[in-house]
């Protein structure tokens, strides 16, 4: 019962701690802008896992003070300690990197990162030394320490690349956590008194999604992604460990399987881009590392899913791949086992198809060049050009123009965006519409305030084409509705862009 009070506490200080330190000044030295990566266009403080950090140890400290027998239990095994010394690692190197001051490079993250991996194998004796394959255990000798420490390094990359839109990385840690729970119990024996671990842990998540879920107003940063990611690395190790127990090591691949798969798609894909495009081995190997805007939250926002809707397909596809886990310990027939196997490679195939990886490679060896098309920008927002241009797919161009001429009839222009973030140039944006449109009939999309869009819908009710968009507005939201007007020629069925009526100005925000 003890377990109660606990996760009260975790949720309680890192709830607070949230909710105080989001609403201080310090939130501005913790600033996460968009760029061409991002999906969002507006400055969001990414202090998040600074704050649920802080959490971490106030409640740790409170329950040490109180004597209570949970904290008795993280400090007297291997799991909790690894917890609580990853927690200390990465706050430092986290705290340094979110911060607008410093910018901790990938490769001494990475050191970070091998330095905890080594103190949990190493320090702690916490690795997977034997392997349970459909009821049969193999001896990995020597290789079970170094798997392990390259499993729990790509587990933390994993949840950090994996962190892309409003509350997914916090969701997919709430999901390892709740079947690794379930995982616990049907092993038995001691196994289930690491609960003690798991629930308090969960309630600490749930107080951070309570701020990270969408529309979020604070995002993880890399101390939030590498803390949750060392969290679900040491409880998938432990859940490898349990060999003996009856449990599949295959379990603790599944309760993190998403985000795994989602950084070996991620490293195939690159480097076939790169294969594809004849480049040389040592150039195909860098740009796996490079990051970009393709993963499959990209894909399924411009395949036009809301953003609410792709972290529940997201987790939805976390959940299946995690009952695998829960299947192959309860049946024990092995051509079962081999089956649910077989299904869980089935559902990655099918979304790799669904979502068209390997579409473009494709096209590359066939020497296909899809028609280019152009989208004009009139904008003084380097950001926001850049979001443009990283929403788009490879058959857009993106430029930036400052006067309309007669050159541009030369280009298959699908459509022109009016960014307007400041109100002392609202009248030179406005004749930029009417010099476009002297022109062009193209498309347009206007971006800018309420305030501004209510003034000038009169104005603009009678020019044809003109698409009212409330500022900020999602980027990629924007995007999918543009490519949805080049392919039917209207948004019917989309609230996200207004149309010309005042009235539609005060509900549409994209």
């Amino acid at each position: 019962m003890s377990i109660i009070p606990a996760a009260i506490l975790f949720f309680f200080f890192s709830f607070v701690s949230v909710y105080l330190i989001n609403s201080s000044g310090l939130t501005r030295f913790f600033v996460d802008r968009p760029d061409k990566r991002k999906v969002h266009s507006i400055n969001i403080p990414r202090i998040g896992g600074f704050c649920v950090i802080i959490g971490f140890f106030m409640t740790v400290i409170t329950l040490s003070v109180a004597q209570s027998t949970v904290i008795s239990f993280w400090t007297s095994n291997s799991v909790g300690l690894s917890i609580i010394v990853a927690a200390t690692a990465v706050f430092i190197v986290g705290f340094l990197d979110d911060t607008m001051f410093f910018e901790v490079s990938a490769v001494h993250k990475l050191i970070v990162q091998f330095a905890v991996a080594i103190a949990v194998v190493f320090g702690f004796n916490l690795y997977v030394s034997e392997f349970n394959f459909l009821g049969r255990i193999y001896s990995l000798g020597i290789l079970g320490p170094i798997l392990t420490v390259f499993w729990i390094v790509g587990v933390i990359n994993a949840f950090n690349i994996i962190d892309g839109i409003d509350g997914l990385m916090g969701s997919l840690t709430l999901v390892t956590l709740i079947f690794t729970t379930i995982l616990f119990i049907l092993s038995g024996g001691e196994n289930i008194e690491y609960i003690v671990i798991t629930i308090p842990v969960m309630a600490m998540i749930l107080a951070f999604l309570k701020y990270n879920y969408s529309p979020a107003t604070v995002f993880a940063g890399d101390t939030g992604s590498m803390f949750f990611g060392s969290i679900a690395a040491i409880l998938s190790v432990k859940i490898g460990m349990l060999a003996r127990e009856g449990i599949e090591t295959f379990s603790m691949f599944y309760i993190v399987a998403f985000p795994v798969t989602e950084v070996i798609i991620s490293i195939i894909r690159r480097y076939s881009y790169g294969h594809a495009e004849n480049k040389p081995v040592k150039e195909r190997i860098k740009m796996t590392m490079m990051p970009d805007n393709r993963h499959m939250h990209h894909r399924l926002i411009n395949k036009g899913y809301s953003h609410e809707r792709v972290l529940f397909f997201i987790v939805t596809l976390a959940i299946l791949f995690a009952l695998c886990s829960i299947s192959l310990t309860l049946l024990e027939n092995r051509i079962l086992k081999i089956s649910v196997l077989l299904y869980s490679l089935f559902v990655v195939l099918r979304v790799i198809d669904y979502l068209n990886y390997g579409k473009k490679i494709l096209h590359i060896k066939k020497g296909i060049i899809p028609p280019e098309k152009y989208i004009m920008i009139f904008t003084d927002n380097s950001f926001f050009q850049e979001s443009v241009i990283s929403a788009v797919n490879e058959n857009y161009l993106v430029e930036k123009f400052e006067t309309v001429n007669d050159d541009y009839r030369k280009k298959n222009i699908d459509t022109f965006i009016i960014y307007n973030d400041n109100d002392d140039f609202i009248e030179r944006d406005m004749n930029k519409i009417y010099e476009i449109r002297s022109l062009f009939n193209t498309v347009i999309f206007f971006i800018s305030t309420s305030k501004n869009l209510e003034n000038y819908a009169n104005v603009l009710e009678n020019e044809k084409n003109i698409y009212l968009v409330k500022h900020p507005c999602d980027i990629t939201m924007l995007v999918h509705n543009i490519e949805k007007i080049s392919y039917f020629g209207n948004i019917n069925d989309n609230s996200y862009v207004t149309g010309k009526s005042k009235k539609a100005v005060e509900a549409g925000r994209v």
